[in-house]
């Protein structure tokens, strides 16, 4: 795997914490008080944390929703928040009020929530199976197939799901127009089962990788949907999670190093060229700011002795955050929030608004929707 640096490519992927060494100062995570400065994130500047991004005229961090609330995005106006609650898909305004339900359907227990890139179609995953939701009916629609992977393509209407052949053994990936699944037409075959996805935001890709929840080794495969075509792109390193891009040029990338810490990469969608970016945390933390020179995030602390990621995806253990701002470009480190000003919580689902004014996430310890103002520049 090539690694970029300074312009230069390098043949060999470098253990994390070598590439940035002279410029920035290692990330570290302190076991002790989550609360005491010494606990966070090195600012790589070795200057003092500056306010820089909290608005004087608003709280820190706002609950808008309280929980549980599941798959929260921005909607396709960009002026309303969908989300799950309560055997509803509900709307809200950008600050939380005027809520509404969409639709009402007598589910179970749903685990997750995965809208369409057009936020017109939902699909629920419950536990008696997978459900979809057509925002513009508002109408629930039982999807009649026994899968473990079903997810939204970029066709608009065009939806993939993984086909177990009990007789051979083979995983396929199939696709559908049709909610019942056929007909179908086969992608691809899986080459381990429990995979996860990360959709390229306007090529008709994708990449392949093992579920980070689980102790599963595979290697990272891109899949091309119109050709049928599945290479090799990386080798696979514990943990490993992704986050495409808006263009889909660049890839925010959380594994676990070999010394049993967390970190952040920057690979290239194109070459797989490797960038360290030396920052405890998942991807599934972080968002992508729309110029792609910047991801916040939030790192994941704990005081406790943790395996990542796993402990945090299956909710082993007390975990709590610090928000950052990251130069994915050279790598500098800005605190969102004063010492002091954050609550505890648990980020996840992160996203901004059109304008990038406000940051939303999900707290996992509430279950409910939060949002920090970020000031501007």
């Amino acid at each position: 795997m090539f690694v970029f640096l300074g312009g230069i490519f390098l043949w060999r992927r470098y253990s994390l914490g070598e590439i940035f060494s002279q410029k920035t100062t290692e990330v570290e995570i302190k076991t002790t008080n989550l609360a005491n400065e010494n606990s966070s994130v090195n600012d790589p500047s070795g200057q003092k944390k500056s306010n820089t991004f909290l608005s004087e005229n608003e709280k820190s961090i706002q609950k808008l929703i309280e929980g549980p609330v599941l798959g929260p995005v921005l909607a396709a106006d960009e002026k309303k928040i969908l989300y799950y609650a309560n055997q509803n898909i509900m709307q809200a305004d950008l600050d939380g009020k005027n809520r509404s339900s969409l639709g009402a359907y007598p589910f179970s227990s749903v685990e997750e929530v995965f809208w369409s890139s057009q936020k017109n179609w939902a699909i629920l995953k419950d536990a008696g199976g997978y459900v979809f939701f057509n925002l513009e009916k508002e109408e629930f629609i039982a999807f009649p197939q026994a899968t473990e992977l079903l997810f939204w393509g970029n066709l608009n209407g065009q939806f993939f799901y993984e086909y177990q052949d009990l007789k051979t053994g083979r995983r396929i990936l199939d696709a559908s127009f049709s909610l019942t699944g056929k007909p179908w037409e086969e992608i691809v075959d899986l080459p381990y089962g429990k995979a996860q996805v990360a959709l390229h935001p306007f090529k008709n890709e994708g990449l392949f990788f093992p579920d980070p929840k689980i102790s599963q080794a595979g290697e990272i495969f891109k899949i091309n949907f119109s050709t049928k075509e599945k290479t090799k792109f990386l080798d696979y390193y514990h943990g490993m999670d992704f986050l495409i891009s808006p263009s889909g040029k660049k890839i925010l990338e959380s594994y676990r190093k070999k010394d049993g810490r967390i970190s952040l990469g920057l690979v290239d969608w194109e070459t797989g060229s490797f960038q360290d970016l030396n920052f405890p945390t998942s991807v599934k933390k972080c968002v992508w700011t729309k110029n792609e020179k910047e991801v916040l995030c939030a790192a994941i602390l704990s005081a406790e002795n943790v395996v990542l990621p796993e402990d945090w995806e299956n909710k082993r253990g007390s975990f709590g955050d610090i928000f950052w701002r990251i130069n994915v470009q050279n790598g500098k480190q800005t605190r969102l929030l004063e010492l002091g000003t954050e609550e505890k919580t648990d980020a996840e689902k992160l996203f901004l608004d059109k304008e990038e004014k406000n940051l939303f996430f999900l707290d996992r310890l509430s279950g409910g929707l939060f949002k920090i103002v970020l000031a501007q520049n």
